[in-house]
């Protein structure tokens, strides 16, 4: 019994207890810790693929054009230029405008459009040129060995603002010094454009 009456009694003052507690105001936040140690560097990402903001120059390739004779007895002069810059998406919306260029007789470089006198076939990764006869039959092309020949590629969202208003003749007959005063102007006004040579 006397047991008994002590449980009682521990067991009311354990209540007691319990029921006057109560929790107090929050305390001030401790110092901050020390910096945790640096983590590992990432890996290097790879590199992308040049994007479809550049003019692209060709360096001057010489010109040495080989012969055939049709069966007309006309010799045309043809050569074939690797041009990895010319994609589809170039041949479908881009424009390719190609040039010549020979020294007079003062040493200063003449430049003139190649397609006024050529013909052209572009192609993915390729242009064949062609240097037919006149109408006359028994009669040569001319052979442009000697002289230098640059194609330049411009993708379709530069030469639209580019060429803006001119037709594609007007375009393909440009002279060297106006192609590059357009071509540095759309760059300026395309942001992160650029002219690669």
């Amino acid at each position: 019994m006397k047991n008994l009456r002590s449980l009682c009694l521990l067991a009311i003052a354990t209540t007691a207890l319990i029921v006057s507690c109560s929790k107090g105001n929050t305390g001030p936040a401790g110092p901050a810790g020390a910096a945790g140690a640096a983590g590992a560097a990432g890996t290097s990402g790879t590199n992308g693929t040049n994007g479809s903001d550049s003019v692209m120059y060709s360096a001057w390739m010489p010109m040495n054009m080989l012969d055939t004779i049709e069966g007309t007895a006309d010799t045309i002069y043809y050569q074939n230029f690797t041009a990895n810059a010319i994609t589809s998406s170039i041949l479908n919306t881009g424009t390719v405008i190609t040039y010549l260029e020979t020294l007079d007789g003062n040493n200063d470089s003449l430049f003139f459009n190649a397609s006024t006198v050529l013909t052209e076939s572009y192609y993915v990764g390729d242009i064949f040129v062609e240097s037919f006869p006149p109408a006359a039959t028994n009669s040569a092309g001319y052979n442009w060995a000697g002289y230098n020949y640059r194609f330049i590629v411009v993708p379709g969202d530069i030469a639209a603002t580019m060429f803006k208003g001119m037709t594609q003749q007007q375009i393909r007959t440009i002279s060297y010094p106006t192609f590059n005063k357009l071509a540095k102007s759309a760059v300026t006004k395309s942001a992160g454009a650029k002219l690669s040579q």
